[in-house]
């Protein structure tokens, strides 16, 4: 089976360290059968090691996991024998945009799921979505998966809870620095939408894939309160969309 990393930023509200148990604990339960890379990215979440420890404790409890305290070194903790946490850094306050670009390229595999430290995985998501990929050739692309919120809709629409190639985001050059104002998912796919649609894959499942929480300090939320209503992330978007031009290398 692939190999497949998921990419966690952790940005500096303090809830988020509240859910991050619970979604960690989702990735660690998940029925694929191929290894599964866990990178944290601490974007000014400033995670002691003590709370590391703290939070790993609590995804075995969630998990049924027995290797609480083998850590190969302070940041890195094995779970399992396919599942590993590793905790990174940040030395200033990137973004979730950036926090998303530092943790792919952090990755070692070639495929990458994103997810926000908010929310959570339905047990068979990473399953569908290398089953989607393998389905397409091994095609490079964002690999696009049904979201269920919060409030029970459901949501199927290109967005951010996605599987993607390192290859493809190496070519698309990653979120733009301007993905900061806010929807950094819907500024990319409008570059994909324009220059590569067929890149764009929906992963089919009759349930929901993802499990989006739904709070006052969502980042998307927040910003979009001042930016789309001042114009300003439709200006970038569309800026950012004409302008755009692919960096060196093939897709497969």
């Amino acid at each position: 089976m692939e190999d497949i990393s998921v990419v966690v930023p952790v940005g500096p509200n303090k809830v988020y360290l509240d859910w991050l148990p619970e979604c960690l604990a989702s990735v660690v339960l998940q029925n694929y059968q191929g290894n599964i890379d866990i990178i944290l990215i601490d974007d000014q979440a400033n995670i002691s090691i003590e709370q590391f420890k703290a939070i790993i404790k609590e995804v075995g409890q969630l998990t049924t996991v027995t290797q609480e305290d083998t850590f190969d070194n302070e940041a890195n903790f094995i779970v399992e024998y396919d599942r590993y946490i590793h905790m990174w850094q940040l030395p200033w306050n990137f973004g979730v945009a950036d926090a998303f670009n530092a943790g792919i390229g952090l990755a070692d595999t070639e495929l990458v799921f994103m997810l926000g430290s908010d929310d959570k995985l339905m047990p068979s998501c990473l399953t569908e979505c290398v089953k989607t990929w393998e389905a397409h050739n091994q095609k490079d692309g964002w690999y696009n998966v049904p979201i269920q919120l919060q409030s029970g809709a459901i949501v199927t629409v290109n967005n951010n809870a996605a599987m993607i190639s390192r290859n493809l985001w190496k070519i698309l050059g990653g979120f733009p620095p301007s993905a900061g104002v806010a929807a950094c998912d819907a500024l990319l796919l409008s570059i994909m939408m324009v220059h590569m649609p067929d890149r764009i894959i929906q992963v089919e499942s009759k349930e929901p894939l993802y499990w989006a929480r739904e709070h006052e300090h969502q980042d998307t939320r927040h910003n979009m309160g001042y930016y789309a209503a001042s114009g300003v992330v439709e200006v970038i978007r569309n800026m950012e969309t004409l302008r755009w031009k692919p960096r060196e290398g093939t897709l497969k």
